[in-house]
């Protein structure tokens, strides 16, 4: 094996849409070719290749010796390889071990994703070529016809003077990716590991029912059809379809006397609730809310991303998120509909659902499209000979928490309720919550899910704000809730409640205006009764606060809370995970920052990529975010090891959803309880973590 690093680049052209159908079935498509590749070992002058010459002398020998190549988003050339180097034009084929993906390495670094923004996070010399990327744009699609041209004939941007100006682009590119690599930090084997097992797994792909997939596009079409003709006649034209929303608010707000600036999910529940909304508005609002119920854009993503095998690869995309979880690609299913709103048994709806009759739907489920939205998830399917086996870690975050934070009682409590010796954590939360026998806490009590609301929304220091949104997320009313707690709460935890929301009247803050008086110092009683039941948690808080703050006030010092070390090198904020895996904030310094409250604090902030925009920002490292970024981490390096373990005893791994594992397994292997033991092997670093896994057997996907 050569010492020496191949980075390489493709530019190729097709009339596939690459971001509709993903880099698998783009390569696949027959119109995919190459303009050129460029490439470079080690520091060597780049150089290029096009179809019309062998491959390169050098590459050959590199590939064949086992040596490393080098690509951003590396997958995408490993795929050209495979379907065109290699079998069009000789090329020997590297093997996956052989790779490494310089973006993978800035994802890990919390660096943005994009070559031209890592670049300029960075401040390399080699930069993105902005007019080249435009030019790049333009020749990876058809052109049109001109007048003397066949209409149907299908024509390239192929003039001599574009195709140099994009070799040289691509020659950039080359030189840029080489010395982004040189300022980063590789992948550890470990991670190199994980990788490649991503790679298998976008590979590997998970089968598509497209029957039903265009069953279920019928269904929503002929629906739609029906509710925009309802709309037309409600509103006499001036409407035809439910989805011309801002025309729809503005005919409602003329009906109504009234300004009416949006029509999003909470809008829609705020006008509906109105009792003197006229039957026609009311109609109408109820058609937009039943349209809006379910979108075609999955079911056309499913079909866009499709190969001929009937199977959908590339869904995922290594360390999507800071934390290092994954995240989705094209049909997304980190977002899918829950389902069960109408259809409780997929499996027993399919044969109905694949006839394609809204009528018949309609008639059977009540709603159409709440049908179609429930079936989505059932459109992934195990191969044929195979079964899915799906399993959920139960509680992982709050198991994590606890670990990571010393709250033994809990550990021992979710080692109780796991052995079926004590109740669960969301009935403990009531209990403490509403000074009651935890033998009290009825399952579908309210008590029990303001016990869960709790327990979901409050971990990572959340206040008023976070739990109301999760209260109203399951349907809890705080202010019905307020005498309850003021009867059964200490007397000067109800006081101090009571005190602060009037501060935060008096400033006008933390949410005094998006819920009354009652459901305000309702909530703030939940979250300070929820936190003394929680000492160790809310130190943990404090603790990796004060560790982060030392670690960027001494740079080369480890500071440590608990299982948990930070530390400032090479312009970064680590932050070391008990797995040996690192988080990493860039350019971290002490800034002043103004607190919720008013004050001013020194604060720890750094360079990281937002989540929603993908901006490499500045953020504020308070303690809450830190212990949110801490155990997600561990939670998805808990997953990791679990998937490659499971996949090593004979289940390969066709998806991963946020905390679940989804293997697509031959008959007659294994079983659903030994894949749930798998995915729960802990690895040494682990111990004293109680995890258990939950999950299902069936031919459809679905949410259990």
């Amino acid at each position: 094996m050569t010492d020496a690093i191949l980075y390489i680049d493709l530019e190729s052209r097709s009339a596939a849409d690459l971001r509709k159908t993903g880099a698998h079935k783009y390569w696949e498509h027959e119109t995919t070719d190459l303009w050129c590749a460029c490439w470079a070992l080690g520091d060597g002058e780049v150089q290029d290749w096009t179809p019309d010459m062998p491959c390169p002398p050098d590459i050959a020998a590199h590939v064949s010796a086992g040596g490393i190549v080098s690509g951003w988003n590396v997958g995408f050339e490993k795929l050209g390889w495979e379907h065109r180097l290699g079998p069009k034009y000789g090329w020997p084929v590297p093997e996956r071990e052989q790779y490494r993906d310089t973006a993978a390495y800035a994802a890990a670094m919390s660096l943005p994703r994009a070559l031209g923004h890592a670049a300029a996070a960075l401040g390399t010399a080699a930069q993105k070529d902005d007019e080249g990327y435009r030019l790049m744009m333009r020749m990876a699609k058809p052109r049109k016809p001109r007048k003397d041209e066949d209409p149907d004939a299908l024509l390239w941007w192929d003039d001599d003077e574009r195709l140099q100006r994009l070799i040289r682009y691509c020659r950039d590119d080359v030189r840029t990716e080489r010395e982004i690599r040189k300022a980063l930090i590789p992948l550890s084997p470990a991670e190199q590991a994980v990788w490649e097992f991503d790679n298998r797994m976008n590979d590997r792909g998970v089968r598509i029912d497209l029957d039903m997939v265009r069953a279920l596009q019928r269904i929503a079409d002929k629906a739609k059809t029906g509710l925009d003709k309802r709309m037309k006649e409600i509103t006499t034209g001036e409407i035809t379809a439910c989805s011309q929303v801002s025309a729809l608010a503005g005919w409602v707000g003329a009906e109504m006397c009234m300004k009416v600036e949006s029509l999003d999910k909470n809008a829609l529940a705020a006008l509906l609730a109105l009792d003197d909304l006229p039957a026609h508005v009311r109609e109408a609002l109820e058609l937009r809310k039943e349209y809006a119920k379910t979108s075609t854009a999955k079911l056309n993503a499913m079909l866009a991303c499709t190969g001929e095998d009937d199977r959908a690869r590339g869904l995922h995309l290594y360390h999507g998120a800071g934390t290092g979880r994954w995240a989705g690609k094209l049909i997304q299913t980190q977002n899918m509909p829950r389902g069960g709103n109408v259809i409780k048994d997929p499996d027993k709806a399919a044969s109905i659902m694949l006839r394609g009759n809204p009528d018949i739907v309609d008639m059977i489920y009540g709603s159409p499209l709440t049908a179609v939205s429930d079936m989505l998830r059932s459109c992934l399917v195990a191969s044929p000979g195979h079964r899915l086996l799906a399993a959920d870690y139960s509680s992982i975050e709050g198991r994590v928490t606890a670990w990571v934070a010393g709250e033994d009682w809990k550990l021992a409590a979710f080692v109780a309720n796991d052995e079926g010796r004590g109740p669960g954590m969301y009935e403990i939360n009531a209990a403490s919550i509403f000074n009651m026998p935890v033998e009290k806490i009825g399952k579908k009590s309210q008590e029990r899910q303001t016990g869960k609301a709790s327990e979901l929304a409050l971990g990572f220091g959340g206040g008023v704000l976070a739990y109301h949104s999760m209260a109203g997320i399951y349907g809890i009313d705080m202010a019905p809730v307020y005498p309850v707690l003021c009867s059964s709460t200490e007397p000067e935890i109800a006081e101090r409640a009571h005190d602060r929301y009037e501060e935060c009247l008096k400033r006008g803050d933390t949410g005094t205006d998006l819920m009354s008086r009652e459901a305000w110092i309702a909530s703030e009683m939940t979250k300070v009764k929820w936190r003394n039941k929680h000492p160790a948690t809310v130190a943990l808080w404090k603790g990796l606060e004060e560790a982060a703050f030392d670690a960027v006030m001494t740079p080369g010092t480890v500071a440590s809370y608990g299982r948990i070390k930070y530390v400032v090198q090479r312009g970064f904020l680590w932050c070391m995970l008990p797995s040996g895996r690192c988080l990493a904030y860039g350019a971290p310094k002490i800034q002043d920052r103004k607190t919720p409250w008013g004050d001013t604090k020194a604060a720890v902030t750094a360079m990281t990529v937002d989540s929603v925009t993908k901006v490499w920002k500045r953020v504020a490292l308070y303690g809450g975010l830190l212990t949110e970024n801490v155990v997600q981490a561990i939670a998805r390096d808990l997953m990791a090891h679990g998937m490659l373990t499971a996949e090593a005893a004979g289940y390969p791994i066709v998806l991963t959803v946020h905390d679940e594992g989804v293997a697509d397994v031959p008959n007659g292997h294994g079983s659903l309880r030994e894949f749930e033991q798998l995915l729960c092997d802990l690895p040494p670093w682990a111990a004293g973590l109680p995890v258990v896994a939950e999950g299902y057997e069936a031919l459809r996907y679905k949410k259990d």
